[in-house]
């Protein structure tokens, strides 16, 4: 079957920057209970401290991390500044002295290193050095710290899991996992999908305002690090669970609810060329079974493990035979409106496609590529991602 293809930075002012490089201002020995101990958190707490300002409470009274926010300054792990912004977003600098003051007794795992762009006087250099030498920031061959670069979510979430130190679980396919947690899986970077999956297997990630959303490549604000560290502390049992509907959880009541998009992401099909049929899955959760045309004698459908490498609606399709081009307008287009190709030589592709032929479904009727019924196709091709594994057996 062959196919033609349609196809600031910003600069700081120290003190703003104080105002929630403090956040993390009182080291965490101060406030750390036993865990047997840790009362539980929900949304539903009442904060009554007398002393809190004015600004501090009407810039959280009514946000989505309120909870957690008001979870570290209950424990002076946030300073109750009126310059809190909860959505303010976070600079390299700034995440570095949190991480380094959030967790003050983590042991160096490496040496310091002479940062280019870190001069001695810079007023962050100090946690600059003490969260790299931890591991919470920096990688071993960098020269440039690029301090006052704003921080992606999934730089953040690796920074955190690098610094913690979380085991891999060596049970768990960490993409697989991901795809079946999130919608939006397949933008996570390939060096963060292992700490991402590690950090979401302890339940360490928070996402708001969909719980399935990643957006791993969003800058992370003030609040979603606030999130952040409050879950990691929660996992280091310094800190008491808090109840919340924004941490990605199969037992959340929000994780697996009809009307959220994508809630059945598909991370694996499995053909059988025997049987003529394939099965999707998410996860190891086994989603339906579909009936397939698969090649016929002479032009097999190639058998192993492949990735989807196309996903196209209204493809246009080439006669492999005359050449002839069948535009996708054309209702009499062979591919029936959808195209999922996963292998290809470099010249013709095999994939999965609709048909109009309905009786050639259930036989050995194709030129390679595997036809499905056009409800069929059309069911699996908003949930498949360029992440999704075809394994074909014979």
């Amino acid at each position: 079957m062959r196919l033609i293809l349609n196809f600031v930075n910003r600069s700081l002012i120290p003190l703003a920057v104080i105002a929630f490089g403090s956040v993390f201002g009182v080291p965490i020995s101060t406030a750390q209970t036993s865990k047997q101990n840790l009362p539980s958190i929900t949304s539903n707490s009442i904060y009554q401290t007398p002393d809190l300002e004015v600004p501090y409470l009407k810039a959280i009274q009514n946000h989505w991390a309120k909870i957690f926010i008001q979870g570290l300054t209950q424990r002076n792990l946030i300073s109750k500044s009126q310059d809190f912004q909860p959505d303010q977003r976070v600079t390299r600098a700034e995440f570095a002295i949190i991480a380094d003051r959030a967790f003050p007794f983590q042991p160096a795992i490496r040496q310091p290193i002479a940062f280019s762009d870190v001069p001695a006087d810079f007023w962050a250099a100090s946690a600059i050095q003490s969260s790299y030498i931890k591991g919470f920031s920096g990688n071993n061959n960098q020269s440039a710290f690029r301090p006052n670069e704003l921080m992606r979510r999934s730089e953040a979430m690796v920074a955190i899991a690098n610094g913690l130190g979380l085991p891999r679980n060596p049970k768990l396919d960490p993409k697989v996992f991901l795809f079946s947690m999130f919608t939006d899986a397949a933008l996570i970077p390939q060096t963060a999908i292992a700490p991402i999956a590690a950090l979401t297997e302890k339940q360490i990630i928070v996402n708001y305002p969909n719980v399935r959303q990643l957006n791993p490549n969003g800058l992370i604000t003030r609040a979603e690090l606030s999130a952040l560290i409050y879950q990691s502390l929660v996992h280091t049992g310094q800190l008491p669970k808090i109840s919340s509907n924004f941490i990605p959880s199969p037992t959340n009541p929000l994780f697996n609810a009809t009307n959220l998009v994508g809630a059945e992401i598909i991370t694996h099909l499995k053909v059988n060329l025997q049987r003529r049929q394939v099965v999707a899955y998410q996860g190891t959760k086994k989603l339906n079974t579909y009936p397939l045309g698969v090649g016929r004698a002479g032009w097999d459908t190639p058998s192993g493990t492949y990735q989807v490498k196309q996903i196209i609606r209204n493809p246009d399709w080439k006669n492999p035979f005359t050449g002839d081009v069948i535009k996708a307008s054309d209702r009499d287009n062979p591919l029936g409106g959808y195209w999922i190709g996963f292998w290809t030589n470099g010249k013709d592709w095999s994939g999965f496609h609709g048909t109009s032929q309905r009786d050639s479904v259930g036989r050995a009727s194709s030129h390679g590529c595997l036809r499905m019924f056009k409800e069929d196709i059309k069911a699996i091709f908003a949930r498949v991602t360029p992440a999704t594994i075809v394994e074909i057996s014979r």
